[in-house]
């Protein structure tokens, strides 16, 4: 199980010009070894940035 930052998603929201490329291949490697979270924290800090789910 592997809990993913709001960092990582954020990376991939905004396609970071940096740090997409990076966060795409960390979440592919966590999620080859098991299921992937976000916890509540996580879904609040990011959703606040969309109007809807």
């Amino acid at each position: 199980m592997t809990l993913v930052d709001t960092n990582v998603l954020l990376d991939l929201a905004t396609n970071d010009a940096v740090w997409a490329d990076w966060s795409i291949r960390q979440l592919d490697s966590a999620a080859g070894r098991g299921p992937l979270f976000i916890n509540d924290v996580v879904y609040a800090e990011l959703s606040v940035g969309f109007e809807r789910i």
